[in-house]
Formats: C-alpha cells, sequence, structure tokens
C-alpha cells in the first residue's frame, strides 16, 4: 500500500475467529493527493494455546544398570495478546526527492503457564515420591519508535541513494510465581514445603540505526552498490531469582540465577559490491563486507562479573572481520541457468541466549543463559542448476556449510545436585553440512499447481568432547487447487528429519495443514477456513543419550486449531480527492452562509 501512487485512498482490513480464544484484526490504509502521501495501520493479535509435553528419564550406574526413574507431565498455555500501531508521512519534495517520517508503538503481554505433574521411582518402577509445580508468570512489553527517510533518484536510470535513520525504546516487565509441592509415598506433604520461587525481572532499552545506501549502474551491464550501517543498543536490565527459606522467613537472592546489568551492544558495518557480466552470459557479482560488533555487560550485582566480547579484539582478527561474497551465473541456454556463490557471515548471540535468567524450569531440567557467548562465523559454497520447461520449474542445488565457533545448547549436571540438568548455551567448535536439495514447482493446468522439495544432508557438530554425526533429511509438499465459484483449497505438508545435537538427537517430525478459500468482488476479497496441523502430529521430541542418563522430552507450541479469516479491501481512485470533496460541500456551506 505503501508503494501505491494512485491519488486517492484506498486500503484492507482482515479479520480472523478461531478456537483457543484466537482472534486477529488489522487495518491498513493509504491516502495520496499531490505531493503528499499518509498510511496508516494497526493490527491485533491473540490466543491462549493449550499445550502439552512430557519429560521421562532413566538414570544409570556406569555399568549401565538401572537406578531409577524420573516422569513428568506439562500442560501448558499460550496467553498472548499483541498490538502494532504505526503511522507514516512521505512528501515528494521534487521529482528526485522524497522525505519519510514514520511512528510506530507495539505492546502486549506473553504469557506462558505451566502445571507439571511429577514422580520418582525406584528401579522396580515403584513411585518414591511425586509433586506438583505451578508456574504463573506475569509479562508484558511495551516499544516505540521514530523512524525518516530520504529517497534521492538520479537523472540515470536506477541510480539511487537512500538514507534512513532510526530510533526507538520501551520497557518489559516479567515477574513469576512458581509453586512446587512435595509428597512422600503417602502423599504426605514433606516438611518445609511448599517450595516458593519469586521471580522479578524488568529490562528498559533503546536503540539506534543509521544506514545509508547508493546504487550506481555504470553501464547496461555493470552497476556498483556501497552502504554503511551503525547500530546501538542500550539495555538496563535486571531479573532477580529469589528462593523462600523457611528458616529466614522471607525470601533470598540467589545471585548465581539473578543479574542486574548495564548492556551496550554495537554494530559498525559497511560494504561494497560490483556486478557485471561476462563474454559467453556469464554474470557476476563480488561483494566485501566489513563488520565490527561488540557487546559490554557491566554487572551491578556484588560478586557477578561484567561480561561480552569485542570483535575483532586484536590485530590479527582485523582481516577475520571482512566477509567477502562471490556470485556466478552462466546461461546455458533460454530454459537453463548453472549458477556458484560462495559467501561468509557472522551470526552474534540473541539476548535470551546471553541472558543468565531461568527459562522453561521443571524439577530435573533448567535451561539458562550465557553472558560470555562469542559470535560465530558462517563459510557457505553452493552450486545450483536451474531448469524451466514450459510453466515448470527445477532447481537443484549441492552446498557445503562450515560453521566455527557455533552456538548451541549444552548440558551439565548441576553441581550442587547431579540429578539437576543445566541447559545452557556455549560456542562449541564447529558444525558441518552439506548436502543435496531439489526443489521442483510443476503447473498441470492453470488451476492446478505442485510445489516440492527434499533435502538430504550430512551434518556433523563438534561441542567441547562430543562429536555427533549422521545423514539426515527433509522435504516439503504443496498443493493449490482453484475451484469453480471462485474457491481454492492449498494443502501442505512437511517432514523433518532426525536433527543430531552434541549430546543426542531431535526426533523427526511430520505435519500437514489444510486452507479452503472463496474469493469475492473479482477477487480482491476473500474468506479462508484452515486447519493448523490436520493429524495434531507437530511435536518436537529432544533425546538426551549419555552412558548414565537417558532422557526425552516433549514440548509443542501449538495443538491442531481451526481458524476463520476475512480480508476486505476499499478505496477508491480520484485525481483530486480533496478538492472533490471541497467542490461537493461548498453548495451547503453556501447556504448556511446566506441563512
Amino acid at each position: 500500500l505503501k508503494k501505491n501512487r494512485k491519488p486517492g485512498y484506498n486500503g484492507v482490513i482482515g479479520l480472523g475467529i478461531g478456537q483457543d480464544s484466537r482472534y486477529n484484526g488489522m487495518a491498513n490504509l493509504n491516502l495520496h493527493e499531490g505531493k503528499w502521501n499518509f498510511t496508516a495501520f494497526y493490527n491485533i493479535n491473540s490466543a491462549k494455546n493449550p499445550s502439552d509435553g512430557y519429560t521421562h528419564r532413566i538414570n544409570k550406574t556406569t555399568e549401565g544398570v538401572v537406578k531409577n526413574y524420573f516422569d513428568q507431565t506439562t500442560n501448558t498455555i499460550f496467553d498472548n495478546t499483541f498490538q502494532t500501531g504505526r503511522l507514516g508521512l512521505e512528501y515528494s519534495v521534487d521529482n528526485r526527492n522524497t522525505l519519510s517520517l514514520t511512528g510506530t508503538a507495539s505492546g502486549g503481554k506473553f504469557n506462558i503457564s505451566s502445571y507439571q505433574d511429577f514422580s520418582y521411582s525406584n528401579a522396580a518402577r515403584a513411585i518414591d515420591s511425586s509433586g506438583l509445580r505451578t508456574l504463573l508468570p506475569e509479562n508484558d512489553f511495551k516499544n516505540y519508535s521514530i523512524e525518516t527517510g530520504w529517497k534521492k533518484t538520479f537523472a540515470k536510470k536506477n541510480e539511487l541513494l537512500t538514507a534512513n535513520a532510526q530510533y526507538s525504546w520501551g520497557s518489559v516487565a516479567n515477574t513469576a510465581v512458581w509453586t512446587t509441592n512435595n509428597y512422600d509415598t503417602n502423599h504426605q506433604l514433606r516438611i518445609n514445603q511448599p517450595e516458593l520461587v519469586n521471580i522479578a525481572g524488568a529490562n528498559a532499552n533503546k536503540q539506534a540505526l543509521f544506514q545509508v545506501d547508493y546504487v550506481n549502474p555504470l553501464n547496461d551491464s555493470s552497476k556498483i552498490e556501497l552502504g554503511a550501517r551503525s547500530f546501538t543498543s542500550w539495555r538496563d536490565q535486571n531479573y532477580f531469582y529469589n528462593d523462600y527459606s523457611y528458616d529466614k522467613k522471607a525470601y533470598v537472592q540467589n545471585t548465581a540465577l539473578s543479574q542486574d546489568a548495564l548492556v551496550t551492544e554495537t554494530v559498525n558495518a559497511a560494504y561494497v559490491t560490483y556486478s557485471s557480466r561476462l563474454p559467453n552470459q556469464i554474470n557476476y557479482q563480488i561483494g566485501l563486507r566489513f563488520e565490527q560488533s561488540s557487546l559490554k555487560g557491566t554487572s551491578q550485582l556484588a560478586g557477578v562479573s561484567d561480561f561480552g566480547y569485542q570483535y575483532p579484539s586484536k590485530a590479527e582478527d582485523i582481516w577475520k572481520s571482512f566477509f567477502p561474497s562471490l556470485f556466478l551465473s552462466k546461461q546455458l541456454d533460454a530454459q537453463t541457468e548453472l549458477g556458484f556463490n560462495v559467501s561468509r557471515k557472522i551470526q552474534r548471540p540473541n539476548f535470551f541466549q546471553l541472558m543468565p535468567g531461568v527459562r522453561g524450569a521443571d524439577k530435573q531440567n533448567i535451561q539458562i543463559g550465557n553472558p560470555g557467548l562469542q559470535p560465530e562465523f558462517l563459510d557457505k559454497a553452493e552450486l545450483n542448476y536451474n531448469k524451466k520447461f514450459g510453466e515448470n520449474n527445477w532447481l537443484s542445488t549441492v552446498y557445503f556449510e562450515y560453521e566455527e565457533n557455533t552456538i548451541k545448547p549444552f548440558t551439565t549436571a548441576s553441581a550442587s545436585d547431579p540429578s539437576v540438568l543445566i541447559t545452557t548455551f556455549t560456542n562449541g567448535s564447529n558444525e558441518t553440512n552439506y548436502g543435496l536439495d531439489n526443489t521442483l514447482r510443476l503447473s498441470f493446468s492453470k488451476n492446478v499447481e505442485f510445489s516440492t522439495s527434499v533435502n538430504v544432508y550430512h551434518q556433523s557438530v563438534t561441542v567441547a568432547n562430543f562429536t555427533n554425526s549422521a545423514w539426515t533429511g527433509s522435504g516439503k509438499a504443496s498443493l493449490q487447487w482453484k475451484l469453480p465459484e471462485n474457491f481454492s483449497i492449498q494443502l501442505s505438508g512437511n517432514y523433518e528429519g532426525k536433527r543430531i545435537s552434541a549430546q543426542g538427537y531431535r526426533k523427526g517430525i511430520a505435519a500437514a495443514d489444510f486452507a479452503i478459500k472463496k474469493s469475492f468482488f473479482k477477487n480482491t476479497a476473500n474468506v479462508t477456513f484452515s486447519i493448523n496441523d490436520i493429524f495434531d502430529s507437530r511435536r518436537d521430541i529432544s533425546v538426551y543419550d549419555q552412558p548414565t542418563l537417558f532422557q526425552e522430552t516433549m514440548r509443542r507450541r501449538d495443538v491442531r486449531f481451526y481458524k476463520l479469516s476475512l480480508q476486505i479491501p476499499f478505496g477508491k481512485a480520484d485525481a483530486s480527492l480533496f478538492k472533490k470533496k471541497n467542490q461537493q460541500d461548498r453548495p451547503q456551506q453556501e447556504m448556511e452562509f446566506n441563512n
């Protein structure tokens, strides 16, 4: 809508409703008159998704003899509501320069309540103890941003200069109460029960971004592109994990699981790319990007160390801060193209991987972040073969990926209680993937289209002293069929094969989705009914497999649900919308004046 330059107004309204308190609404408006272009957008999305999961563990001796069992079932409710509003104004100074101003506000809540029944059994499967844990959070966020932009075109075709500046600020508040009741074999509550944990956290954040890009076509077959980007983020974050002490009759802060820090993150980058054409229908693009990044966390808690990274941090890392790329393509004939590309990239740890606060905890499994994480680096090479035959297309890709300093989850036993597993993130040695990916798109007629992709690859990962490797694969298929009376259906399915980790693996996942749509008013409006996860099979099952412990854990974000959506466009193109409105109002205004 923002790119629509027809005078007048136009927009779209969307509504959706589904089971489990799912609803969403969206409105988008564009108004264009003369040199001015105004856009407005609002969206709300809410759901209260029930879900389930389990944990089954077998503890063994070093000789492999079963010692005991731990079993847990989890019922979870994802209670989320998100809202976003945006206003944008664009002004064409002349036919070469355009200025823009955009303001955005968003907010909402994201609460994951859990109810966990657990039990401990001996080697004979007799229950020694059991319990119930409830996790009741209260999380909300607010975020605001202002963005300005300048776009300049030139007399030369496709020459373009753009500049953007953005400033945003916001806050996050998260509190929770964890209550755990432990019972003995007679189902009597043990002493000093229930276990109580109170969590209080908050995050005040600010971000500033500036970016400039320039494209200069040198001739019909060559062009140069260059730009620079600077991003800075400031966060005042705190997360206080407090255990209740029956001896002190008060909550006591657990420093090891708490954080109060001032965090500053910066990413500065510049790039240049050059693309051109060689004889024999060979096209190429060569690029070079430089990135300097750092994260500094200053702890406000006594006894808790500062953390962060800086890259490059020493002179010999300067050359590793350049990220080159090369793309080549050769047109073999009118329907066949061969391509080759290599590139190097940097990927930095995200906020949740860095934050040491406990997430998704149960009695025997604790997940925390690692403030000491460093960036990871990815080297990638691809060879592509693209073949068109009529309305059909086949794309085949052979690829190789090498990830250095790879960021991976890693599990160890707690020093204070070896029966408790602590999963955090760490920088492993490397991960390697290579394989063959094929995508086929077939048009059987103007009404039926089928697409499928199959990816077979070898994966190898090394973290600390753990190495794991295996062949695996994935596949997707989608059928789109246009029916009479402006009906159409879409059926899609996907399969992700067994994925290894350094200490275990994730089982394969197979799932399918379905949607049927009815279009109205020359296909400008539509009603859609969809089923997510037809067979209720989309489950994420992870296995931790070590000599003295075997654990299988199942988690999932959604269970199968149904949804009905409506989308209605509106608008009117008018060469002089406001002028016409003034002319229509004039007789009424004159009559009122004469009276």
